[in-house]
């Protein structure tokens, strides 16, 4: 999935006041442990709090990176910490 499609998929949330949204794939610094089509959405709040949510090439929701790794390991991708 890529990012213009996760966008457009979750365009109707709701967010708080001041709340921005960047999204994110694996040519975005920090991020290039990604897989190909894996997207990271970062919505930052007022407070400066940082909140991360990730998403699959199917669009499926994954609340947290070590989700995203366990989801690796079950399809046999081998995550090498470098």
């Amino acid at each position: 999935m890529t990012v213009e499609k996760i966008k457009c998929l979750y365009s109707n949330r709701r967010l708080g006041h001041n709340t921005t949204v960047t999204f994110h794939d694996m040519t975005s610094v920090g991020y290039g442990w990604l897989l190909p089509g894996w997207v990271a959405e970062e919505r930052r709040v007022e407070s400066g709090r940082i909140y991360r949510y990730y998403y699959d090439p199917d669009g499926e929701y994954y609340p947290t990176q070590k989700k995203v790794l366990d989801a690796f390991k079950e399809r046999g991708v081998i995550v090498v910490d470098t």
